[in-house]
């Protein structure tokens, strides 16, 4: 089915659609940052994977979430160690699909979720404020039709 949507960047394949959310990935980048939800640990691992220098990274920060006490001591090293730390952790099977970074001072990130219900897959727009997201669709079945 054709996007009737205006599109307004070009060079953005507005009609693809992922055969899966939830493939094992090919890419070793994409495997590295799955669901890593800091953005400068995100750099700091794309950064490294790139160079051939993943041993350069301490194991801890490769984790999707950092415990308490070290985001917190990342934050008082400069304020933008802190972008996406606070998202919410992952639901079971839930990943990613796109993220909205702000370079702020934090660094804010706003991460676009799906996760499989059946023969459905819900969706959830997330922030580090727990904000309440209202999406206009929040569940799409195997055909792609919609659901609310």
């Amino acid at each position: 089915m054709k996007s009737i949507e205006p599109k307004f960047y070009a060079g953005i394949d507005y009609d693809f659609r992922p055969k899966s959310f939830w493939a094992i990935p090919s890419n070793p980048l994409e495997a590295a940052l799955s669901n890593v939800k800091g953005q400068n640990r995100r750099e700091m691992i794309r950064e490294n994977l790139l160079a051939d220098n993943l041993d350069a990274i301490p194991d801890y920060l490769l984790n999707e979430s950092l415990d308490d006490e070290i985001r917190a001591s990342r934050g008082r090293i400069h304020p933008i160690f802190m972008g996406g730390e606070y998202l919410p952790d992952y639901g079971d099977r839930e990943v990613e699909i796109a993220r909205i970074e702000l370079k702020s001072t934090t660094y804010d990130v706003i991460s676009l979720r799906a996760r499989p219900i059946g023969s459905h897959i819900k969706y959830s727009l997330v922030d580090e404020y727990e904000t309440e997201y209202r999406l206009p669709e929040q569940a799409t079945g195997a055909s792609g039709r919609s659901g609310r």
